[in-house]
């Protein structure tokens, strides 16, 4: 049987218990089971264990050179 959130995440329980007294526990509570259900709305890791699911990686990626010649491409001056 699995160990309680509280016993295997304690720094983890412990934000959380912070975020619903700041926000509304309503709202922490939703994101949280959207994480649970394969959302991308919560994810926390700690000592091995995770809850939720991180958000997929990013589809595209720019460097500062790409960007720069872009902008000149579409008749603009750097």
């Amino acid at each position: 049987m699995p160990k309680p959130l509280r016993q295997t995440m304690p720094h983890t329980a412990e934000w959380i218990d912070a975020i619903r007294e700041a926000f509304s526990p309503d709202v922490v509570n939703a994101a949280i089971r959207n994480g649970m259900a394969g959302g991308s709305d919560f994810y926390a890791s700690e000592a091995g264990h995770v809850i939720g699911h991180p958000l997929p990686p990013p589809g595209a990626r720019f460097n500062a050179d790409y960007l720069l010649h872009h902008r000149q491409t579409q008749g603009e001056s750097a």
